[in-house]
């Protein structure tokens, strides 16, 4: 199987090779889509990477109600994985222009663009500290994927996972005290949060599937995810408390869901889904109500809502 990230070893990829590579047509079992335009409730952006231009992936930003969808860069390489910074002025964001995978900051204008990696393996997936001065990120520089962290003006790369595992997906703490992330460490990926400093691990969720990809609710009660088998499709979109209790799945389809993010008032979730054919963004309420087709355009992915 071929996929946008070719070569990466993690599972993490293989998510976004089915994403590229299948499509399945599940309109029917959801009942509660709709095609019509949202009133923007969560408020904010949304910049998210879309194929709609060509196979290779440009950043896009657009109003949290689905208008002014404007393209941010132009470049012969990838551009993937965008965050929105806590002030929605800057976005981090992976691309491979250089070959590796680095990650860089562009103003959310598409100005200003700056690199702030340089190794020689996969640097992706960046979260952004609440105070916008760090970022963590995952990198394959050392073989499997472990957790880093870089000041946001390229300075001070610290290692904070050592394993031999894979450790990915990072997602900081509205209190910046804590780091959530995704992990093989007992055979099936699990939801697991640690310190900023790579110490005191502890389990959100480890079950006989895979949980991935978690995300901080605002007020740091809670956390998506996504759940999947070992046949990665299809794929669900859950919620839970941060101590791990009371797993609520939210879709419920034969499609991929997935890449789920909080509105900033934590009333909404944007994630992307194949059930209309091709990849598209939608919005949900919290509690999975009124799924709404948010983008018209095939492929985009990977959404990241910010504040006004």
């Amino acid at each position: 199987m071929k996929n946008y990230f070719k070569q990466f070893m993690v599972i993490a990829t293989t998510l976004l090779l089915l994403i590229c590579c299948q499509a399945t047509d599940s309109s029917d079992e959801n009942k509660n889509d709709q095609d019509t335009p949202l009133d923007g409730r969560g408020g904010g952006y949304i910049a998210f990477q879309s194929e709609r231009h060509g196979p290779k992936e440009a950043l896009y930003i657009m109003n949290a109600d689905g208008t002014a969808q404007t393209k941010l860069t132009e470049n012969p390489g990838r551009n993937v994985c965008p965050a929105l910074s806590p002030d929605s002025k800057k976005i981090a964001f992976s691309s491979d222009r250089t070959s590796d995978y680095e990650i860089y900051i562009i103003d959310i204008d598409g100005s200003n663009e700056c690199r702030l990696t340089n190794s020689p393996g996969f640097d992706l997936h960046p979260s952004w500290s609440p105070d916008g001065e760090k970022i963590a990120f995952m990198s394959a520089r050392d073989d499997n994927y472990e957790i880093y962290i870089i000041n946001s003006d390229g300075t001070d790369q610290t290692r904070i996972t050592n394993t031999t595992w894979n450790d990915e997906l990072p997602d900081w703490s509205p209190d910046g005290t804590a780091i959530l992330f995704s992990s093989q460490q007992t055979g099936n990926y699990g939801i697991f949060v640690m310190n900023t400093d790579g110490n005191n691990t502890r389990t959100v969720i480890n079950t006989s599937e895979h949980e991935l990809d978690g995300r901080w609710s605002p007020d740091g009660n809670e956390i998506l995810f996504t759940r999947m088998n070992n046949d990665y499709i299809p794929r669900h979109i859950w919620r839970v408390s941060v101590e791990g209790n009371n797993p609520v799945q939210l879709t419920n389809n034969s499609a991929i869901n997935d890449d789920a993010r909080w509105s900033p008032d934590g009333t909404r979730i944007v994630f992307q889904s194949d059930r209309s054919g091709s990849f598209q963004l939608f919005i949900m309420n919290a509690d999975a109500s009124n799924q709404s087709k948010i983008s018209t355009a095939q492929g985009d992915y990977w959404p990241s809502w910010g504040r006004k």
